[in-house]
């Protein structure tokens, strides 16, 4: 069975305004399944874009008073 182009599911990129709403309920501390109800995404597309711009765990920041 070969699928047409009208049968694939369609994907959209998050928008900025929706970034920001995961960035400031992150900050509030809601849940990622919380997060997906008030965007209206899905609870991974909202886990991988916390994943994919969490800091790096294994890199030291960057400390002024301490280089100096």
């Amino acid at each position: 069975m070969q699928l047409t182009v009208s049968e694939y599911k369609s994907y959209s990129h998050l928008s900025l305004n929706e970034r920001i709403r995961i960035e400031i309920f992150s900050i509030c501390e809601k849940t990622q399944s919380e997060i997906a109800a008030a965007i209206g995404r899905s609870q991974s597309t909202v886990s991988r874009e916390l994943k994919r711009n969490q800091p790096p765990k294994n890199k030291v920041k960057y400390n002024a008073e301490k280089s100096s």
